[in-house]
């Protein structure tokens, strides 16, 4: 390690949270001269305001905490303000977060529906065939999103993206080579390419307002 040049702390889901949790630890074993950075990808779960009864991440994540004692592996920016179950949701630690990172997440992520709203909801959005009132609650939990997502005003240090098409892990699928929005005909892996080595900063939301071509849904 004292001797890279280059370095990426990467996890996609469950490790997407963890790439967030462990990013400025992460930075910390390699010289001030190394280009380190870290990745998320579909990790950016967030508890709903909305769906606060049938949202399943907290009690997951107090579980977590009582039954592995995680308090003490949590950044101590986080656990001295929030109960430590909180401090799992990067919407609390990316703020104190000091090492460039990119968060990519769909605005329709398979895993945040499925533990905020119900397995229909999921499988509706995977099929395109949802209901209006599920297309409804799918569309709010998209707009929570966006209020807890990171508005960062230093545009080198957070590299944001979040896409609308239905999806979870983005990075293991052959999605990785798909368009990016954001008009610059770019696949996600050159985006990403790209923000890694300062070629460019990527601050992109996708405006389209469904998981699928809603223009065919009941």
């Amino acid at each position: 390690m004292g001797n890279a040049e280059n370095a990426l702390l990467v996890g996609s889901s469950a490790g997407g949270v963890a790439a967030t949790i462990y990013c400025d630890t992460f930075r910390s074993f390699f010289p001030s001269t190394s280009r380190v950075k870290c990745f998320s990808d579909s990790g950016y779960f967030f508890p709903s305001k909305r769906h606060s009864r049938e949202s399943k991440f907290v009690p997951i994540f107090e579980g977590l905490v009582d039954i592995h004692g995680s308090t003490p592996a949590l950044p101590k920016s986080c656990t001295s303000r929030l109960p430590a179950a909180l401090c799992f949701f990067p919407q609390n630690l990316q703020g104190d977060i000091r090492t460039p990172i990119f968060f990519l997440m769909s605005a329709f992520d398979t895993v945040q529906i499925n533990y905020t709203l119900s397995n229909e909801d999921a499988v509706c959005a995977t099929k395109g065939n949802c209901t209006s009132s599920q297309m409804k609650a799918l569309q709010e939990l998209r707009l929570e999103l966006l209020d807890v997502w990171p508005n960062e005003r230093n545009k080198s240090l957070k590299g944001l993206l979040v896409y609308s098409p239905n999806s979870h892990c983005l990075l293991l699928g052959s999605g990785w080579n798909n368009l990016a929005p954001g008009g610059t005909k770019q696949t996600y892996a050159e985006v990403f390419r790209d923000w890694y080595f300062e070629r460019r900063v990527v601050d992109v939301i996708d405006t389209y307002p469904c998981p699928y071509n809603c223009t065919t849904s009941n």
